[in-house]
């Protein structure tokens, strides 16, 4: 089992949302909702989750991403699949 440092789930997804949004001064919060990201829209959900998969060496699946209500609960669910690989 994996164990990693929420700092360093946040300071890696900062950098999976600059470079997928092209924005170098993009700060993500754990409240932060697509809505507030503009060209957050399902395409670039599933770019940032294929991100994340090849940043954090894990799996994760459609059913559960899609759900998800923002940046707090993305982190959250990084760090189950971390913890269980």
């Amino acid at each position: 089992m994996s164990v990693i440092a929420l700092d360093d789930v946040y300071t890696t997804l900062q950098g999976i949302f600059r470079k997928e949004f092209g924005d170098p001064n993009l700060t993500i919060r754990r409240d932060m909702t697509a809505d507030e990201v503009e060209g957050w829209d399902s395409h670039s959900q599933v770019t940032l989750m294929l991100a994340c998969e090849e940043a954090f060496g894990v799996r994760l699946k459609t059913r559960e991403i899609n759900g998800l209500e923002n940046v707090g609960e993305m982190v959250d669910h990084l760090i189950r699949a971390i913890s269980r690989h």
